[in-house]
């Protein structure tokens, strides 16, 4: 609970204290503003750098997890990721910020101390049906931390400063790695490693690997169709609903914008943590993957719907539906790694991590372009949404078409050779 509550501290706090950071003038004015344009370009620099960086080269950390055992990495992971965000409580250069989005991407919460930190959970949940709910429930405290930050975040910058919360996320992360040093075990016996020692050829490591396993081809295919709507979404919600419900001045958005945290993190804790381990007892990966799409499709409706009523209801049930897809985050996760080999969990979440790495470098600008250019075009400014709609129906055909025949086919071929239950459950059944 220490370590997944101090990987994902980051995720809470840094959307605040990242357009505080980089500010200019016009952030605190009273104007009608949708947002820091200084701080989204920066910003989208430093996503960009990170996802292509992540794409190229999380799968082969994950690979190293496999063959040198999931400790010895989770202390590169998280000694850099300490000293990342120690360093930046003495400077706010912002290139030297972009300078240090390489390495935060490869080990930072939905980079390589994620990826290994999963891959050390599969390895300890002995029963793999039981390994989405353990995801999901780490996803969930993502939702915990975001409404704490949401909350405390604001309120320690006033009376502490803008350097408060690094200083904070510090301590946490070093008390995490002191943990990690003197309490917790490895979890990938000798025994069980990958019997081979790892040489970095190119960066296509993470195509090779996609090519060579047909069910982690199509999972990383479904992983790709529903990052590109989440993250290309994320700030265009935000802004949309700014514009939409006309807040203007700084201290009238900046409440919207807490009480639209708030929201997503409630949410995203009770679907996460409560209803997922009920939802995973009598639906099944299939099933799970739909309801995820279902509410990523509602995200898109409630959305549009905006257009038409401008009220502050309407607008949080788009971050209601938005934050309730997210199971399809630990659905994803947990459905290939019950399909994976001891020695190929570290490689196979990798690489899923990867591929959603991939879709930061270009959503974002897909979207946002979109939204730019007919942003005074009346009903036509819900075009991003439309196109998102579009995407996620995709989704549908994807999961219910190849994946699932591809699924079922897998686990028949488990069945056959003995090496699960004849009564195990399955997406047949």
């Amino acid at each position: 609970m220490t370590i997944a509550f101090a990987f994902q501290f980051p995720s809470g706090v840094m959307p605040y204290v990242g357009a505080q950071y980089f500010k200019d003038d016009s952030s605190t004015s009273d104007s009608c503003n949708s947002g820091d344009a200084k701080y989204a370009y920066y910003n989208g620099i430093f996503t960009s750098i990170g996802g292509a960086v992540a794409f190229l080269l999380e799968g082969y950390l994950g690979r190293l997890a496999d063959v040198y055992g999931r400790k010895k990495i989770m202390y590169f992971t998280w000694f850099c990721m300490f000293s990342a965000y120690s360093l930046m409580v003495f400077t706010n250069n912002v290139w030297f910020a972009i300078g240090l989005s390489p390495l935060v991407a490869l080990c930072g919460a939905s980079g390589g101390i994620s990826t290994v930190l999963q891959a050390s959970l599969a390895d300890s949940v002995k029963c793999k049906k039981n390994r989405t709910v353990v995801f999901s429930i780490l996803f969930g405290i993502a939702g915990l931390v975001t409404v704490v930050a949401a909350v405390l975040v604001p309120i320690v910058v006033d009376l502490l400063g803008l350097k408060a919360p690094f200083f904070v996320f510090s301590g946490i992360m070093l008390l995490a790695l002191l943990w990690l040093i003197f309490v917790v075990e490895e979890t990938l016996p000798a025994n069980k490693r990958m019997k081979q020692t790892v040489k970095y050829q190119n960066p296509c490591t993470i195509l090779v690997e996609i090519k060579s396993n047909k069910i982690l081809l199509w999972f990383s295919v479904v992983a790709l169709v529903t990052a590109i709507p989440e993250s290309g979404l994320d700030d265009i919600i935000m802004n949309y609903c700014n514009e939409q419900l006309d807040l203007c001045g700084a201290t009238k958005t900046t409440a919207y914008d807490s009480l639209f945290s708030i929201t997503i993190g409630v949410v995203a804790f009770v679907f996460l943590m409560v209803l997922m381990p009920l939802m995973s007892r009598c639906i099944n990966d299939v099933g799970l993957l739909v309801v995820g799409l279902l509410f990523l499709l509602m995200v898109m409706a409630s959305a549009a719907l905006l257009y038409f009523v401008p009220n502050v209801v309407v607008a949080m049930s788009i971050w209601a539906t938005f934050a309730a897809s997210y199971i399809l985050n630990p659905t994803v996760d947990g459905s290939l790694s019950q399909r994976l080999d001891d020695a190929d969990q570290g490689v196979g979440i990798g690489v899923i991590h990867g591929v959603k790495g991939l879709t930061v470098c270009f959503a974002p600008y897909l979207f946002g372009g979109l939204y730019d250019l007919f942003d005074q075009d009346e009903w036509y400014v819900t075009t991003p949404f439309m196109v998102g709609a579009a995407i996620t129906v995709c989704g549908f055909f994807i999961v219910l078409g190849p994946l699932k025949r591809t699924i079922n086919r897998y686990d028949e071929d488990k069945i056959r050779s003995g090496k699960v239950p004849v009564n195990a459950p399955t997406d047949y059944d």
